[in-house]
């Protein structure tokens, strides 16, 4: 035969055994070609990337960091009070100072955090902030004035708080969807549990090692958050991770079925759209009238909270009771509170009513209980306007940053968790409260 006609044969030929190779196999939406007897819709639904599975690691690391960070804002008065009596000639001013950069710095960059996390990622922004907490607590340990004092212990660790608070803010609402409301109960539950222990934590370090080491032991303690921060995926590489841990199980396939079973998956769980990703800095929502209600919202809430939480031990004292009543009060405040915070999250999860309903139930329930407060004499009536107003502040963090996503979308939450969350509330109440 012919060179030409060999040409002719061998191509008939190889068509011939692909049509032959074809038989058996179905063709998915425009996927590899799969045999008949796959079903890819059972690995479909195998597949978890929201709501399961990996996603409540992320939500115990999210927990774990937020006990460590909120822990040291709550407890911040003892290491303010230890530093005054190691420098007892520091004047107002230098006393203040420290407090105005911690919570100047964590509050007013929030949204360039959020920021921050979009554009390189959540997990080296929880890195970034954690080996600043580190560092401050760590060259405190050198500094010889209250000056030192507030640039280490007030702005570093106010700026490394910032970076972490805001992150979790963005992680939780890329793991979760439909249960991001029990997710974020859990995740908010850290704050009053941090408050609990971090007392006792530094009253036995201070004990054990002085108050200068044991910043230094509390910075290794702060280190602990980076394992949290390695524990974080990107969006893409959970997305692969999850899709190979579903083919793997499927051993009794051969190889090249499984990858065809991969690459059919990956298409099933296409990455979002350019216009969809999640945004840095949208400065557009300042224009929106229904954004400002929750600015000013948070605004007032702000005003609120920290009224209570510092004068309530004053107020309990001027009718007679004693230190050990005004801090079983304080400590039963955050046991329930934790507890408002946990329930708020799975109930609101059940859908039973609408969560800015919720939202606004439980701003008015926590605003009366701040009514009745100065009308109470006794030990049992503080309790009851104190579980009124914990219900408040309770359902304030538990629905907040949901009815946000819900309402401006979880691609812009960076942007307006930061603004409306953090970055304006302090602010305004620091200012108003020193007024």
């Amino acid at each position: 035969e012919t060179p030409k006609n060999l040409n002719k044969n061998s191509q008939k030929a190889k068509t011939a055994s692909d049509s032959a190779a074809e038989e058996g196999y179905k063709n998915n939406e425009g996927s590899s070609l799969l045999p008949c007897d796959v079903d890819l819709e059972k690995y479909i639904k195998a597949v978890c990337l929201k709501d399961g599975g990996y996603a409540w690691v992320v939500l115990v690391a999210m927990l774990v960091s937020n006990v460590l960070t909120a822990g040291y804002i709550k407890s911040f008065g003892m290491i303010y009070n230890s530093v005054l009596a190691e420098y007892p000639n520091t004047s107002g001013a230098e006393a203040g100072l420290m407090m105005g950069l911690l919570v100047g710095c964590r509050a007013m960059f929030a949204p360039i955090a959020g920021a921050l996390g979009v554009r390189f990622g959540s997990r080296i922004s929880l890195a970034v902030g954690t080996i600043l907490c580190f560092s401050g607590l760590v060259s405190s340990y050198f500094c010889t004035s209250v000056i030192q004092l507030s640039f280490s212990l007030g702005a570093m660790i106010g700026l490394g708080l910032c970076l972490i608070e805001s992150i979790q803010v963005v992680v939780i609402a890329n793991f979760f969807e439909k249960k991001l409301s029990t997710a974020n109960g859990i995740r908010v539950s850290g704050n009053p549990i941090g408050g609990m222990t971090y007392p006792f934590i530094l009253l036995f370090l201070m004990d054990g090692v002085g108050v200068r080491a044991s910043r230094v032991l509390l910075g290794s303690i702060f280190l602990h958050i980076l394992i949290c921060a390695f524990l974080i995926r990107s969006p893409k590489v959970h997305k692969r991770i999850q899709i190979l841990s579903v083919v793997r199980k499927v051993e009794e396939l051969p190889n090249v079925t499984r990858k065809k079973i991969f690459e059919a998956l990956y298409r099933q769980f296409p990455d979002p759209p350019k216009g969809s990703r999640s945004k840095a800095l949208e400065f557009h929502y300042l224009k929106n009238a229904v954004y400002w209600i929750f600015i000013l919202s948070a605004m007032t809430v702000s005003l609120s909270l920290p009224m209570v939480i510092y004068y309530i031990p004053i107020y309990c004292k001027s009718f007679g009771l004693t230190p050990t009543q005004i801090s079983i009060i304080l400590s039963f405040q955050s046991f329930i509170d934790t507890i408002f915070r946990l329930i708020m999250g799975f109930v609101s999860n059940k859908n039973f009513y609408k969560m800015a309903h919720g939202f606004i139930f439980c701003l008015c329930v926590g605003g009366a209980g701040i009514l009745i407060i100065p009308l109470c004499t006794d030990l049992w009536q503080i309790y009851l306007a104190i579980s009124l107003f914990t219900m408040g502040s309770a359902g304030n963090y538990a629905f907040l940053n949901v009815v946000l996503t819900e309402q401006f979308g979880k691609h812009s939450i960076a942007t307006t968790w930061g603004f409306c969350a953090n970055g304006t509330r302090e602010f305004a109440a620091s200012s108003i409260h020193r007024c």
